[in-house]
């Protein structure tokens, strides 16, 4: 076999590997991992740890955890599931699709404006007054379902319905205020630290809503290098990822990781 044709072999399989070890890296398949748009960020540094280290690809698909999940029962390829909270996991285990799952982070809520401020919101009291629309994630969405929850125990939620705008997801939510198009908006922590196109101008009592938990999953019937995906988002390099992103990072005894069955 001439070297070129070798190569010529190579670059059809997409292998980066020599003529000998084809074999092993033909058999590998690629690790789907299905996240939350907060996770974005952090999850592709956490993946991209991962693969360097295992050598395995992978690909992410980044969306609303509520439309994630219903793709997922809806038989969409997927090997780890990560939510931005525990009810789609849930809706999960009710159909028998979860091998193993594990609360890996939590989160908090603030209160964004644009940088420009046209509409001068400097704090959380002014907003009921001052604001004409307010961007939040959509009601199926978590970060939407955690912010409905606050407004509603505040009694905002019905004062302020008819400025909402809904955001797809989170992302959509952050970048409705990046761009001025709202007054302001309410998106995880998290979120508001990616961006210098928005000012934090308070926090949401974490009182006021349920706790914002992170679950990841692994799916039945997954790839077996998706097994070694899985506790590598519980490994301390990914923790510290994590944690340079702003989420909280959960003690693994806290997580209840388990079998599925």
């Amino acid at each position: 076999m001439t070297r070129t044709f070798c190569w010529a072999i190579i670059g059809a399989l997409l292998l980066s590997s020599g003529c000998g070890d084809s074999d092993r890296a033909s058999s590998r398949r690629t690790v789907t991992v299905l996240a939350a748009a907060s996770l974005t960020n952090a999850i592709q540094e956490v993946a991209d740890a991962w693969s360097q280290e295992s050598g395995e690809p992978f690909r992410i698909s980044f969306g609303p955890s509520n439309a994630l999940a219903q793709q997922i029962l809806a038989g969409a390829p997927a090997d780890v599931y990560l939510s931005a909270n525990e009810k789609w996991g849930d809706a999960l285990a009710e159909q028998d699709r979860i091998e193993r799952r594990v609360s890996l982070l939590s989160n908090r809520l603030v209160w964004i404006v644009p940088k420009a401020n046209r509409a001068g919101i400097h704090a959380p009291s002014e907003i009921r007054e001052k604001a004409k629309l307010i961007a939040l994630a959509g009601e199926n969405v978590p970060a939407g379902m955690y912010a409905d929850q606050s407004l509603q125990a505040s009694g905002l939620l019905k004062q302020l319905s008819d400025r909402i705008v809904r955001g797809n997801d989170v992302r959509t939510t952050l970048a409705y205020v990046e761009e001025g198009e709202v007054d302001v908006g309410i998106v995880y922590a998290t979120d508001a630290a990616i961006t210098d196109q928005v000012t934090v101008i308070g926090e949401l009592d974490p009182q006021s809503y349920d706790p914002i938990l992170y679950p990841a999953i692994l799916l039945k019937n997954a790839e077996p290098t998706a097994v070694d995906f899985f506790a590598f988002l519980q490994s301390p390099v990914a923790g510290e990822i994590f944690k340079r992103h702003g989420f909280v990072v959960l003690p693994v005894e806290a997580g209840e990781q388990h079998d599925a069955g």
